[in-house]
């Protein structure tokens, strides 16, 4: 288990959310299965017309071999027997490398609240990715996205979801620090 902390660059403090990735998919390729990005109000960015979406990401970099997703479930924290629940169909899958973006009213019926958690689990209701809890800001010109400083080059070596001004369905993550936006505020 995995359990980062989230920064809300909104509201300038921090807020702990949980990773979980369960150890019993440890060594199935769909531990690489992550929730990468979340907006709950919505977004102008990306086909869901401005409904809440969820992006998916598969972080193999080890395989060719795309990851089904065939009976998994998408929930909120209502939990995986919720009718609104999103069960994927037979023949979903998601290659190594690929993003996939569910819409609500397209792939899953529930609405993302501002404090809800997102989370994704296997054929035996095994977690395999969750958001942890939204921390109730941001708006929709936000999402809330998982950040890895390894990729980024910044210091230190916590990983973690943080809001971002820049949503970015089907693609990689960006972010805006708020060093980035105090320093373009004084130009």
């Amino acid at each position: 288990t995995i359990m980062p902390k989230a920064k809300n660059h909104f509201g300038g403090g921090r807020v702990h959310a949980l990773l979980l990735l369960s150890a019993s998919c440890a060594t199935s390729s769909a531990s690489n299965v992550l929730i990468n990005e979340v907006a709950y109000t919505g977004s102008t960015v990306g086909s869901c017309d401005g409904e809440d979406w969820v992006e998916l990401f598969n972080n193999d970099s080890s395989s060719s071999t795309p990851t089904s997703l065939d009976n998994y479930i998408l929930h909120d924290d209502k939990g995986p027997a919720d009718d609104k629940s999103y069960i994927f169909p037979t023949g979903v899958s998601i290659a190594p490398g690929e993003y996939k973006v569910l819409c609500k009213g397209t792939n899953f019926a529930f609405g993302i609240g501002s404090t809800d958690t997102v989370t994704l689990v296997d054929t035996n209701g095994a977690i395999v990715s969750t958001s942890g809890s939204l921390p109730g800001t941001g708006g929709d010109s936000a999402s809330y996205a998982l950040f890895d400083p390894a990729s980024t080059g910044e210091i230190g070596n916590e990983a973690g979801y943080e809001y971002t001004s820049t949503p970015t369905p089907g693609e990689a993550n960006v972010f805006t620090t708020i060093e980035q936006i105090s320093r373009e505020e004084r130009l």
